[in-house]
């Protein structure tokens, strides 16, 4: 076991003003257009792209974590934050409007690139407020109140979509009512301390000398599988969920439980140690693979319970990552530090989503027989994703001994 903190980190924290107001603030915004991206296949002009909408998205946010440490220093972190921000309302508001899908393409390549913005700046942020032996707890926080937003976002999102079927009115009203609500998120936002700066000018050697720190790049690669799960709720479970139950309600408790998990891992993360929460979260997500793969007699309780062990794992990888950085980088690095790990993280979902299609279409409605079992495509691609996890928990061990080997030294 490593990374755990001194005793000391069992003093309950008293969240700072700015950890207060960012979380706040990024509560409504992904309960409005964070939580769009459950609900892209209910709205016509993306329907059928949706999937390539999302990694649309998630590419030019792994692009925007490289260099979008140079736009953080010219800007400040006020300036990122609130552009940031901007971007997610005009995705949202350009979904309910617009009426052809190469427009919501370039909407959600600006959003990739002020998302990443918005979440690099905000980890920094909330490390910079946090005492050292509390940065797992206030990572926890932070990521607790976002994902509460979006599980509310989801079910809420779902109910309009519903009633506005019902009552034959246009499926777009469901990302307008999204874009009402992020706007209360970028306002509360202008509530945090304008103080916060960035000292160190964007050097590519300086990436990339933490970009392939052994420590860190263990990190990022652990990001990356772990992203997979993301990836997978997007792409095939989403299809899965709507061709089995015809709604998104299992995607609910992922949300609501990475929401929980996300608070409760950073405490533990604090106390137990960053490498042993990640491989915990690793063999939970993999039962959860396994369970969605083998048991198809009970859709909803199946695929609620995989959703339930893949948010508690995305959950804990984030949360843990985060506080790892604090660790390991010194503080007027930290926007590469966090660039540098999280850049694997958008590489993870654009994989899982694409491959995931991919391969389920591949499949496509014939059944894979593996002995007396007969499997579908969905369940076929579950069964390869319970093999990664199970891999990422092993990848965990090399982090423990490489944190071990390197205690004490920072970058």
């Amino acid at each position: 076991m490593v990374a755990a903190l001194d005793p000391q980190s069992s003093i309950p924290m008293k969240p700072p003003r700015d950890l207060l107001i960012l979380s706040i603030s990024f509560f409504f915004i992904f309960m409005g257009a964070g939580a769009v991206q459950q609900h892209l296949t209910s709205v016509p002009v993306v329907q059928a792209h949706s999937t390539y909408v999302l990694a649309i998205l998630y590419t030019a946010m792994m692009i925007g974590r490289v260099f979008v440490a140079y736009s953080i220093v010219k800007l400040g972190g006020f300036l990122s934050e609130i552009l940031g921000a901007v971007t997610y309302f005009l995705f949202a508001l350009g979904l309910g409007l617009l009426n052809r899908v190469e427009w919501v393409y370039l909407l959600a390549v600006i959003w990739g690139l002020g998302g990443s913005s918005m979440w690099i700046t905000s980890g920094c942020h909330i490390l910079e407020a946090s005492q050292r032996r509390h940065y797992g707890t206030a990572s926890g926080f932070f990521y607790m109140m976002s994902l509460t937003g979006q599980t509310l976002g989801v079910f809420l999102l779902q109910v309009v979509v519903t009633w506005a079927a019902v009552h034959g009115k246009s499926p777009r009203i469901m990302p307008l009512v999204a874009a009402g609500i992020t706007l209360i998120g970028i306002a509360v936002m202008f509530g945090v301390e304008k103080g916060v700066s960035f000292k160190e000018e964007f050097r590519f050697s300086s990436f990339y000398r933490i970009l392939v720190d052994e420590r860190m790049f263990l990190v990022g690669i652990v990001q990356l599988l772990a992203a997979m799960c993301f990836g997978i709720l997007l792409g095939v479970f989403q299809d899965y969920s709507k061709a089995k139950l015809g709604n998104q309600y299992p995607a609910v408790a992922f949300f609501a439980i990475k929401a929980l998990m996300s608070v409760m891992g950073g405490r533990l993360s604090d106390f137990l140690g960053r490498d042993r929460i990640l491989r915990y979260g690793f063999l939970l997500s993999t039962a959860g693979m396994l369970i969605a793969g083998m048991w198809t007699s009970r859709p909803m309780l199946s695929l609620s319970l995989c959703a339930l062990a893949l948010g508690t794992q995305a959950a804990l990888v984030p949360t843990a990552s985060t506080a790892l950085v604090g660790d390991l980088v010194a503080g007027e690095r930290r926007h590469l530090g966090l660039g540098a790990i999280f850049v694997w993280r958008d590489v993870g979902v654009v994989v899982a989503l694409l491959f995931g299609k991919a391969l389920a279409g591949l499949l496509g409605g014939q059944p894979l027989a593996i002995g007396p079992i007969s499997l579908q495509g969905q369940q076929v691609v579950f069964l390869v994703f319970a093999l990664v996890f199970a891999f990422c928990a092993l990848i965990t061990a090399w982090l423990t001994k490489k944190l071990t080997a390197c205690r004490g030294t920072s970058l």
